[in-house]
Formats: structure tokens, C-alpha cells, sequence
């Protein structure tokens, strides 16, 4: 099983709100992105994720939590992976906190 970088795993604070608040840790979710478990997606999606890991690409997970979505999408330059809720994906310029 190939693995991908993940570069940078930034968080932006709804995101970390909703985890916290949900008792999940956020390096659960990395851990289930980066084993390839896409979560929720459509299979178009998935099947544009396994291309991704061939030829370049971003990576996009998403799972569902309670009431939210929450989004793990790594770059194609693998050199960052954000942590983000679904409704924060299309304005995407939320300030984001590094995870330590």
C-alpha cells in the first residue's frame, strides 16, 4: 500500500471547534485520509482520488460528524493538508492553525 505525503496539516478553527466538540481527535481524521479511506465521497470522487496518487493531483476525504461535514483535503504539491468543515471549502481563505 503506497503511501502520500501530507506536507503542513493546517486546522481551521470551526473545524477544530466541531472535532472538540465531538471528542475527536484531528489526527484520527488524517490518519483514516492518508490510509486512503475517503470517507463519505461519491465514487466519481474516490476514483479521482486514485487517479490522483498516479498522475498528481489533490486528495479530497470527507466525513460526516453529527450534523457537519468535515472535509481532509491534501494539495497536489503534497505539501499541505487542511482540516476544514464542507461550508468552508468554497471561501477556502479562512485563517488556518497549525496542528501541533
Amino acid at each position: 500500500m503506497n503511501s502520500f505525503e501530507l506536507g503542513q496539516i493546517v486546522i481551521t478553527d470551526a473545524a477544530q471547534a466541531v472535532l472538540t466538540i465531538m471528542e475527536i481527535e484531528p489526527l484520527q481524521l488524517i490518519a483514516r485520509h492518508r490510509r486512503k479511506e475517503w470517507g463519505d465521497l461519491p465514487h466519481e470522487a474516490k476514483q479521482a482520488n486514485h487517479i490522483a496518487l498516479s498522475v498528481g493531483g489533490a486528495l479530497h476525504s470527507s466525513y460526516t460528524l453529527g450534523a457537519h461535514v468535515v472535509c481532509v483535503t491534501t494539495n497536489p504539491q503534497r505539501s499541505m493538508t487542511t482540516i476544514l468543515l464542507a461550508n468552508e471549502v468554497a471561501s477556502h481563505t479562512s485563517l488556518f492553525s497549525p496542528l501541533s
